[in-house]
Parts: C-alpha cells; sequence; structure tokens
C-alpha cells in the first residue's frame, strides 16, 4: 500500500512525518501540506482509496461540490472512499450543543473560561460543518454508491457524533 496524506496545516504534515518515521514506513507513506480544494488531481496517480477524515467540515459549503469531484476524479472505478464527518447529532463539540442549531455552521470561537476549549487557542475561529445524514446522501449518491452510513459516538468526548460513511465510485 502507498499512502500520500494532504493537510493545510504544517504542524500536522511535521507530526505525521514524524509518526511514520518512527514507524518506519517512509518507504509507504509521504505527506504534502497544500489546502486539499486547490490539489490538482491529473499530478497523482489514480488511487484504489480515498479517505477523508474530517476535512469537509472545515471547507465552506462553496467547496463541497468541488471536493466530491475531486474524490472521484482520484478513484479508479469501483474505488472505495471512506470519510469520517462531523454529525448535527452533536450535543458537545467543546462545550457547545450543535444539535439545535437551523443548520450545522459553527465558528469556534475560544473562551479562556470554558474549561472545555483548554488548550484549543489555535482554533479560535475555527469554521466548522455539521452535517445531516440526508445532507450527505444527496451531496454524495451522484457520484458515488453509498454502501452504509452510520451514526458513530467520539472515542473520548461524550456528546459528540461523527457520521462514517463508505462509499464505492460508479
Amino acid at each position: 500500500i502507498r499512502v500520500i496524506g494532504f493537510d493545510a496545516n504544517a504542524v500536522a504534515i511535521e507530526i505525521a512525518s514524524q509518526q511514520a518515521q518512527e514507524l518506519d514506513l517512509n518507504t509507504q507513506v509521504s505527506f504534502q501540506q497544500m489546502n486539499i480544494t486547490e490539489l490538482n488531481p491529473e499530478s497523482i496517480s489514480l488511487a484504489h482509496g480515498v479517505h477523508d477524515y474530517q476535512c469537509i467540515n472545515h471547507i465552506t459549503k462553496d467547496y463541497y461540490p468541488r471536493l466530491v469531484d475531486l474524490v472521484a476524479s482520484l478513484l479508479v472505478e469501483g474505488g472505495v472512499f471512506l470519510t469520517n464527518t462531523f454529525s448535527n447529532h452533536t450535543t458537545n463539540f467543546y462545550g457547545e450543543d450543535i444539535s439545535n442549531r437551523d443548520n450545522g455552521e459553527f465558528i469556534f470561537q475560544f473562551d479562556p473560561n470554558n474549561p472545555h476549549h483548554k488548550g484549543k487557542k489555535n482554533l479560535d475561529e475555527m469554521y466548522c460543518y455539521f452535517f445531516s445524514e440526508e445532507e450527505l446522501i444527496r451531496l454524495y449518491s451522484p457520484l458515488f454508491i453509498i454502501e452504509n452510513i452510520r451514526l458513530v459516538p467520539h472515542p473520548s468526548i461524550s456528546g459528540r457524533f461523527h457520521w462514517e460513511a463508505l462509499m464505492t465510485k460508479k
């Protein structure tokens, strides 16, 4: 297996590269710092699988169709796409209840008096979107067969939920 990881954050790339080196995976894993919306799919070989871990949650709705097209263009026919996205069922996102909002948009505001925000200073003003199951199906179904979509509780944060969806490129 050959893996290429992308992230806009230089610190995330540095940490991932260090972990790959510690696990002796340097020949199988590489990382590139870039905003995923700027990725040119023609610069990369087609993949049999793509995994999006909450990237779509931090880009604005204008880019959703572009991201879906990008993922599809990176995959061979029948390729597998696994996504993990924030869910609108979340009742605890660093102390905020997202489930009662009319739409899923949320801008993280750092509050030094909120114990849930300890260590989160670098996330101030971070854009987040919390999807409903219907939104995900509508977004991905034109280009993907949705094999499985399920609501999963966060392993360590009570009240935080994610959607995990397994799809195949049409």
